[in-house]
């Protein structure tokens, strides 16, 4: 059972059936190694996602990682987001209700990334993945030139709108950065490598890259202790604090401030290629979580009773 609700209107279920019947045609879903090992040697995990869409989670036993082990094709994926992932998700009732979110929360990235980032009379940052413009809009207001990229949508015309200066293809860039945010993108994509490569050739020199990923620890405090609350369709990888910095350290970064949540700052380095074998960190955490669920779900639904009467007494 999901403790957890997730809501569907009408036009959510339609975009769920839709999906699930493109991904049930031949050759949109592929098999996809582990992006740490190239491993194809999983613990099944999950079948589908929290919506029931088809959606394969597996660990990798050769080093941790879980991680979709089916997943669709780039067509498919392309598609997906230009036309069905804001609806589906619906976190936001407009651009201007996403912007404005994430305007709020950037205020805790930069006070990370300050610490860390050569002050230059006017330091320049590139988010991928910008979405509607909210934290590129916030790093305006500290004297920050600011360039977005993203898929383009109605968001990424609202961030155009707010004097942004924006990108929808890599292509299209011909200049170096000071700093790249990833905020809640590495676990979107099929293919980390081509993006990190990409962020070494848009850095300039002593750049950074800040990066947020959800990480499995987060389970219990955000997801209700429910792992299938955890999974969705578009997010591909699922890290744990120690396969995404054993991840980073292969793929040619050091990691200069990492905290449990994993929020990030790294930066180019000719680091050690030595993959860890995480795998029974990755089981242990899972295991810890089913542990904790069955002693904390029942307080939480007593504390949700006891809310319900409070509220109609006092409003009675």
């Amino acid at each position: 059972m999901i403790r957890k609700q997730y809501l569907f209107n009408s036009k959510q279920l339609k975009i769920s059936s839709k999906l699930n019947n493109l991904l049930s045609q031949e050759n949109n879903l592929i098999d996809r190694n582990c992006i740490i090992c190239n491993s194809y040697n999983y613990q099944h995990i999950s079948n589908t996602d929290r919506y029931g869409i088809k959606y394969f989670t597996g660990i990798c036993k050769d080093c941790g990682l879980m991680q979709q082990y089916k997943y669709p094709n780039n067509d498919f994926v392309n598609m997906f987001y230009e036309k069905y992932y804001n609806d589906l998700y619906s976190f936001f009732k407009s651009p201007e209700d996403r912007f404005n979110s994430r305007f709020k929360s950037a205020q805790y990235k930069y006070d990370i990334i300050k610490k860390y980032l050569k002050n230059n009379i006017k330091n320049s940052v590139l988010e991928i993945g910008c979405g509607s413009g909210g934290i590129l809009s916030f790093f305006q207001t500290k004297n920050y030139e600011v360039y977005g990229l993203d898929y383009q949508n109605d968001h990424l015309d609202y961030a155009k709108k707010k004097n942004i200066t924006t990108f929808s293809n890599y292509k299209k860039i011909n200049r170096k950065f000071d700093l790249i945010i990833l905020s809640h993108v590495l676990e979107h994509l099929v293919s980390v490598d081509d993006v990190l490569a990409k962020c070494k050739n848009l850095l300039n020199d002593k750049g950074i890259i800040y990066i947020e990923v959800p990480s499995l620890e987060s389970i219990s405090e955000h997801y209700h202790y429910e792992i299938k609350n955890f999974l969705h369709i578009a997010h591909v990888t699922h890290f744990t604090k120690k396969t995404f910095m054993n991840l980073i350290n292969l793929k040619g970064f050091k990691i200069k401030y990492i905290n449990s949540k994993i929020h990030a700052v790294i930066e180019p380095y000719n680091s050690e290629n030595r993959i860890i074998n995480n795998y029974n960190d990755t089981k242990k955490i899972l295991r810890k979580n089913k542990i904790l669920k069955l002693i904390f779900l029942p307080f939480l639904d007593i504390f949700k009773i006891i809310k319900k009467i409070i509220k109609i007494l006092i409003y009675k």
